[in-house]
């Protein structure tokens, strides 16, 4: 990576990563041996990077191909942190030495090259990954955490600024955007992004920068609120990611600001822009998070616009498959059960509309805490008012959505074979209902799984389950015959 052939240093950087990635795979193996040389290294490269590109800037030769090395050391450099964050639990990484080495010339090429650079694009992203490493380092937030925090806020708020300017001038003028040289709006998304990864990692210091000093505030919303509105789609989408992190990580300061917030985040619910629109319902379900029970019992914000994020939520999940993608359905479905279990009977008198298309995005969501919290609150529904599964022949997908599970918790798992049981129980005729299912394997997967048979009694009512409907349901023992 020393070498002066610019070929051999990206080969160089080639090389390490993926002699990391193997060597971290490995058994009984541990990276961070190697860490002083590695980072010596790198503190030597990024001198001379530094240099190079400057001397190549004001001379105007090979500043690309600087450029590009100077990307894949950035990559090498972040990758390295990641594999020795996993390391003693962090503790490697957190060391001020491994600090003190790596983000001072980090932040010198950033001074060097200003905002208006594209080389300052690759060392911002490597900030903002070492911030995911060490934000929760009290070295950090001591000596780094601040500057990072000003540097980034300022770069978005003078971006913010200059945009707002351009858009005055085209319009005074009425110039298409073609003829004028618009501002890069990429530096307002990275600097979105870096504020992102300071909420979330470099806490609690993060929070007293921002929120203790009012004209630090006024100028973090403010111009927040410009990026949501903005109609460039990455920086919309970080400004929504920042905003999820200052709900979930700033709950107590930024709850005033959410009522003003919230509405553009359900503008936002539009599959056409992914990103963008997966932030509006992470954001959604975060408020839903953390203020819904207080918001539910005030009637105040969320309950509000409660109509609204259902409306746009359901006609996600009903959007034909080529037209949105499953990630972007499987999200909202998330967002969706926290507003089930913020609105219950609200949602339970009109789950009737979405049933079926809500229990089929769930089951696309990655197995975590999320995904069990949201089929908990699925499995109460169904016990609520379980009549709505028969009526819109919903049983292969339910039936699909448990057998998706691979590894459910004891909880979960014991709430899939009570729902099961209760529907046995309330079935005229079992057997029958189950042959109305086409998928045969599923059928016998489902029952395999949770050693489910017919002959067997069903165990007794579950307080995992609110099972009023399904009182209702035995009464008659029949598919079409209900009483509520």
């Amino acid at each position: 990576m020393k070498h002066k052939s610019k070929r051999v240093q990206r080969s160089a950087c080639s090389g390490l990563t993926q002699f990391a990635t193997y060597y971290q795979q490995a058994q009984n193996t541990r990276l961070s041996n190697f860490m002083r040389f590695i980072v010596e290294t790198f503190v030597h490269c990024l001198g001379f990077y530094r240099v190079s590109i400057s001397l190549s800037l004001r001379l105007y030769k090979q500043t690309y191909i600087y450029v590009q090395n100077l990307g894949r050391l950035a990559d090498v450099i972040a990758l390295m942190c990641e594999l020795w964050s996993s390391e003693d639990g962090g503790k490697i990484v957190s060391q001020p030495i491994l600090i003190d080495s790596l983000i001072p010339p980090l932040q010198k090429l950033w001074e060097t090259f200003g905002d208006q650079n594209t080389c300052t694009f690759p060392v911002m992203d490597c900030l903002t990954r070492l911030i995911g490493c060490v934000g929760q380092s009290a070295h950090f937030q001591t000596h780094y955490a601040r500057t990072l925090f000003h540097y980034s806020l300022q770069l978005a708020c003078r971006l913010n600024h200059q945009q707002i300017e351009f858009e005055k001038v085209q319009k005074q003028h009425n110039v298409d955007e073609e003829k004028m040289d618009p501002p890069n709006l990429e530096y307002w998304a990275s600097s979105l992004d870096m504020l992102a990864g300071l909420c979330e990692k470099a806490q609690p210091i993060f929070t007293k920068i921002t929120f203790d000093d009012a004209s630090t505030k006024v100028k973090l919303i403010k111009m927040l609120n410009c990026a949501i509105k903005e109609k460039n789609s990455m920086v919309k989408g970080s400004a929504l990611g920042l905003l999820g992190h200052l709900i979930s990580h700033c709950t107590n300061a930024i709850e005033p600001h959410v009522g003003q917030l919230m509405l553009q985040c359900i503008d936002n619910l539009r599959p056409n822009c992914s990103l963008a629109c997966m932030n509006a319902s992470w954001c959604i379900g975060m408020g839903l998070d953390k203020y819904g029970a207080k918001m539910n019992a005030l009637g105040e914000v969320l309950f509000f616009f409660f109509l609204k994020i259902l409306e746009k939520l359901v006609q996600i999940l009903k959007a034909d498959k080529g037209k949105v993608d499953d990630e972007i359905k499987s999200n909202v479905a998330i967002t969706l059960s926290r507003l089930a279990k913020t609105f219950f009977q609200e949602i339970v008198r009109l789950w009737d509309k979405f049933a079926v298309d809500w229990i089929k995005a769930l089951t696309l969501f990655p197995e975590d805490e999320d995904k069990v919290n949201a089929f908990e609150t699925l499995l109460r529904i169904i016990a609520e008012k379980p009549k709505v599964i028969v009526d819109h022949q919903g049983l292969p997908a339910l039936f699909a959505a448990i057998c998706s599970w691979e590894k459910p918790p004891q909880k979960l798992r014991n709430g899939f074979v009570q729902t099961l049981c209760l529907f046995k129980k309330a079935a005229d005729d079992w057997p029958s209902a189950l042959k109305s299912i086409d998928d045969k394997k599923l059928v016998e997967q489902v029952l395999e799984k949770y050693n489910f048979n017919f002959s067997s009694s069903c165990c007794f009512m579950s307080s995992f389950l609110f099972p009023i409907g399904f009182i209702n349901f035995f009464l008659y023992s029949q598919w079409n015959y209900f009483v509520f």
